[in-house]
């Protein structure tokens, strides 16, 4: 029995550092956090990009405030439709449309003929 007992310890003590090395699946607040840092990220990005692209365009044309103020505008625009399809997880991944129609027919119950 002593074998045996050597093994359990031995097991149980491989257990604990694999857990100590191997966290459990993030919490529900970090995934929250990612979802948030990643909407301000698009929205700081398309908003940069966009008075960047702007900004470079006007300095080309030498018309100075317009183009500007139009492409800080579109980038308004395109930052809250990012937002909005990031909030219903729309277009988050390639074939993703796909995918969505799969699982919503997936959760649909069975009709019942009859």
């Amino acid at each position: 029995m002593s074998k045996l007992d050597d093994l359990d310890a031995k097991l149980k003590e491989a257990q604990g550092k694999y857990e100590q090395q191997n966290p459990s699946a993030p919490s529900v607040y970090s995934k929250e956090m990612n979802l948030g840092i990643r909407a301000f990220m698009e929205m700081l990005g398309v908003l940069l990009g966009s008075g960047l692209m702007g900004w470079a365009l006007d300095a080309y044309f030498d018309t100075t405030p317009t183009l500007l103020i139009v492409f800080v505008i579109l980038g308004i625009v395109a930052a809250f439709f990012n937002l909005y399809k990031l909030s219903r997880n729309l277009g988050t991944a390639i074939g993703s449309n796909r995918l969505q129609s799969e699982e919503k027919a997936a959760r649909k119950p069975p009709q019942n003929d009859s």
